[in-house]
């Protein structure tokens, strides 16, 4: 397969990750070491945008609304 395959993969995986778990940093050196240093830059794109989009977002924050209400 080609390296963009391999780089949109990335990038997706860290932004999903960064913006449900709201970790940027932590997400960013889990892609690199999963995927490798040669999918960094799109990995921490992707890492930060994830976090921008969905800041106030999170998963614990869902998890601890659906608690309350039980």
């Amino acid at each position: 397969m080609a390296p963009e395959y391999y780089a949109l993969l990335a990038a997706g995986f860290a932004g999903v990750f960064s913006s449900t778990m709201n970790t940027p940093i932590a997400t960013g050196v889990l892609t690199v070491e999963l995927f490798g240093l040669f999918y960094s830059l799109p990995a921490g794109l992707a890492s930060i945008v994830g976090f921008q989009i969905n800041r106030h977002n999170t998963l614990y924050d869902m998890v601890l609304e659906e608690e309350e209400e039980l």
